[in-house]
């Protein structure tokens, strides 16, 4: 996806709190408009190839591959969106995943999303509903995430983690998170 001067301008808008998240990502996925489905798939795995694969932590693949080793299913849930996300999940072998979907119609991208970003209470509320058959012991699982917007999803679990070098101080009603600062 293009950065131009109108997803600049809408990256400014937003850091100044004058339009919502929601609003800058369908802005940014307006160029996707009338792709195909297999056109869209093709440009996330450009955008992971050579803009996130690069910047990918070699720690926090290590800890996925850790959590994996111990015995542990992962589970990525993020406010990414679909067509990107798909393809880190497909290279790391992520047993299940879920995030932000982009809309189409008849396999044509309408250029917007489809629902809500995916992330604080739709996380925890997907998993709670996803996984109710299937006996996990919440307690002995983990999350980790790079903003506190996921305080729901860490009261499900016993294992907290807040990744990132930007949090200073965490003032949440989970005082048990643990910061790493990979």
């Amino acid at each position: 996806m293009p950065y131009g001067p109108t997803i600049a301008g809408a990256l400014a808008l937003r850091k100044a709190k004058l339009i919502t998240r929601p609003t800058l990502m369908n802005m940014a996925l307006k160029y996707l408009a009338g792709k195909t489905r297999t056109e869209v798939e093709a440009i996330g795995q450009t955008i992971f190839e050579s803009r996130l694969f690069p910047k990918l932590n070699p720690i926090g693949l290590a800890e996925i591959q850790r959590r994996r080793d111990d015995g542990y299913k992962v589970v990525v849930l993020s406010g990414a969106f679909d067509f990107i996300l798909k393809h880190f999940c497909d290279r790391h072998d992520i047993d299940h995943w879920q995030s932000t979907q982009i809309a189409y119609q008849d396999s044509v991208c309408s250029g917007r999303l489809d629902g809500v970003e995916f992330l604080g209470e739709a996380k925890r509320a997907y998993l709670k509903n996803h996984f109710s058959q299937m006996g996990v012991d919440w307690n002995q699982s983990c999350a980790y995430s790079d903003e506190i917007v996921d305080a729901p999803l860490f009261s499900m679990v016993g294992n907290r983690f807040l990744v990132g070098r930007r949090f200073q101080d965490v003032s949440c009603e989970l005082s048990d998170i643990r910061q790493i600062r990979w």
